[in-house]
């Protein structure tokens, strides 16, 4: 367990301070906060990482290794060549799947064209039918009454 005096010492070096409550008040906190600290050898370190989001921990932590966290490197020329490269072919990528798309739209509504025309047909067909089994219910009715004449 490391000495909360240790790390709070860390801090104040890291930032330049040199008093407590210029510390404190850096972290957001009351002075007496940090004799607390001190007294009971702990530390709010969810409020430490949130504050000093630049301090490298491990030298916080063990004092070794660099104060503060390298920045990454800019990405170079090769890198955003090969970015913008890997993104104009996904933008060919989604063109042809769009072009694909389309076509297939446009013989779903050849297929429904035809489909609504052939519905029509039937539907027409079905009405004629209709229309001549009413005529031959009438004719059947009409023989009938012949034959009963007859009879």
């Amino acid at each position: 367990m490391q000495n909360a005096n240790i790390i709070l010492g860390r801090l104040k070096k890291a930032y330049n301070l040199k008093k407590d409550i210029e510390l404190a008040n850096f972290l957001g906190v009351k002075q007496s906060t940090l004799a607390t600290w001190k007294l009971r050898n702990t530390i709010d370190y969810d409020l430490i990482i949130a504050k000093c989001n630049d301090i490298n921990l491990n030298w916080l932590l063990t004092g070794q290794g660099s104060m503060f966290l390298q920045p990454s490197p800019p990405p170079t020329v090769n890198e955003h060549a090969q970015a913008y490269q890997a993104k104009e072919q996904e933008i060919e990528r989604l063109k042809q799947e769009i072009t694909n798309l389309k076509a297939e739209l446009k013989k779903m509504d050849q297929e429904e064209e035809k489909d609504t025309a052939h519905l029509q047909a039937l539907q027409a067909k079905i009405r004629e039918l209709e229309l001549e089994n009413r005529e031959l219910i009438g004719q059947i009715k009409i023989l009938k009454e012949l034959l009963l004449k007859k009879a």
